[in-house]
């Protein structure tokens, strides 16, 4: 049942982390590419980021279907970061090398898979390290707030713990995603540290 849970979660919050990971990508590259889009977009951003989690998760719940819900929450919260990490690093492509890729004709498509995605890498690992153990609390987080019994998943389980009292079920399970958010992250950082060597 803990295992079944625990996947559960874990698969949710990875949809949704890898939708706003994908979305950040694009949009931050259409950015860079468009100030007017830059513009348009920025004001979403910037309310996107003050917005208070709690208050997200709250407007979430009262609006959104219950099966959605846990998927909007995390990606609500965590688009925005990954989206402004995500146009620093394409902001930070030196100029001089994008002139002389087009003074030698090479294709925008070959240009953006040879050149632009391996010198933004490193800000889109950066995103995945600052950004992945945020999805997973935030995804057990809505789970507990919804309180429903109809969505598995660790949220349910915490909340059947505590009202059975059973504490200590509660820290082996905040134990385990601790481990498990550790583990990916660190193996993140080692492909950075493998890419930036």
């Amino acid at each position: 049942l803990v295992v079944s849970s625990f996947l559960c979660t874990i698969s949710r919050g990875f949809i949704a982390f890898l939708t706003s990971l994908l979305l950040g990508y694009i949009l931050a590259y259409i950015s860079y590419k468009s100030e007017i889009f830059k513009e348009l977009i920025s004001p979403l951003i910037s309310f996107l980021r003050s917005i208070p989690t709690i208050s997200v998760i709250i407007i979430v719940i009262m609006i959104v279907d219950l099966k959605l819900i846990s998927y909007t929450i995390v990606s609500l919260i965590i688009f925005p970061m990954i989206y402004q990490n995500l146009l620093y690093s394409f902001e930070n492509i030196d100029n001089e090398l994008i002139m002389i890729n087009k003074m030698d004709n090479i294709n925008p498509i070959k240009n953006f898979f040879l050149f632009i995605f391996p010198i933004t890498l490193s800000g889109l690992l950066n995103a995945i390290i600052q950004t992945l153990g945020l999805s997973i609390k935030i995804q057990i987080m809505s789970e507990i707030l919804t309180g429903s019994t109809n969505i598995k998943g660790i949220g349910l389980l915490i909340n059947n713990y505590r009202t059975n009292l059973e504490i200590e079920n509660v820290f082996a399970l905040t134990l385990m995603i601790i481990l498990f958010v550790y583990i990916i992250e660190l193996l993140v950082k080692k492909i950075k540290n493998l890419i930036n060597y």
